[in-house]
């Protein structure tokens, strides 16, 4: 059996820092790549500083 066409492997989730003061989150590891991010597997992105943070 083959998957459907539209289901793709994203890989793990974690947040992107793309800046000195920019993050994103949730963001996967090739979505950050492709913007010359930071990815942090399994971090959060904090908006107060920007910056990827654990447990948030």
């Amino acid at each position: 059996m083959t998957s459907p066409q539209n289901e793709e492997q994203v890989g793990p989730v974690g947040c992107c820092e793309e800046g000195i003061d920019s993050c994103s989150s949730p963001a996967t590891k090739s979505e950050c790549e492709e913007s010359d991010g930071v990815f942090h597997k399994g971090k959060a992105c904090d908006l107060d500083s920007g910056k990827c943070r654990d447990g948030l």
